[in-house]
């Protein structure tokens, strides 16, 4: 269903003006997100190549420099390193978005986040669920993934008390929700699921 616009903070940036601050990372961290990356592409091109042909290569260096400036940690940052959007291969549908250049990608969501978040700034806040502040959008919530529905997965800057910058939370209509603490822990679920005989895009796996 399509994410509702919701109210922002009037210096809400353009794409192109400068993002807040990268969130800090440390090397354990970035190793876990390339070690997890490495091997959901090396279990997708033995046992779902369909999926691994659909997997774009790394970001360009200018590309990665544009989630820098929106604040993306290094350890975010490493997803991208890694492969610039596929999809589906999240799960439930979800696919990964390119930094730019597509019809969904990090940069024009991120637009689109903008462009829709005055509509609803007289409105009650949307139900939350875990560390995620109670609002319809914030220009430090930055989308990553989506299932052309209209909802979108985002890394959120700031979370509320109790919650991990850089963390995953879905934005579903009135729904806002917090699904993993950062990207390790999402591509760990990833390649769960697909062990386990899920399929990405919502439909049994193809006959061997």
């Amino acid at each position: 269903m399509p994410l509702p616009p919701g109210p922002r903070d009037p210096s809400w940036p353009a794409s192109a003006a400068p993002g807040p601050p990268a969130a800090p990372a440390d090397g354990a961290e970035v190793e876990a997100v390339r070690a997890a990356a490495r091997e959901l592409q090396g279990w997708m091109r033995a046992h779902r190549p369909d999926l691994a042909a659909g997997m774009r290569g790394p970001a360009s260096a200018a590309d990665i420099a544009v989630l820098r400036g929106m604040g993306l940690s290094a350890a975010w940052l490493a997803l991208w390193e890694t492969f610039d959007g596929a999809g589906p291969f999240l799960y439930e549908g979800w696919h990964l978005m390119p930094v730019q250049g597509a019809e969904a990608s990090v940069v024009s969501e991120t637009d689109a986040l903008a462009e829709m978040a005055d509509a609803l700034e007289e409105e009650d806040p949307p139900e939350v669920v875990g560390p995620v502040l109670p609002l319809w959008a914030d220009r430090r919530w930055v989308p990553f993934a989506t299932d052309f529905s209209g909802c979108l997965l985002c890394v959120d800057l700031v979370p509320d008390e109790g919650g991990q910058p850089g963390q995953v939370i879905l934005l579903e209509d009135a729904h806002r929700e917090v699904l993993h603490p950062g990207p390790a822990e999402l591509l760990t679920e990833v390649l769960r699921r697909l062990r386990a005989g899920e399929s990405p895009e919502g439909a049994p796996p193809p006959a061997p």
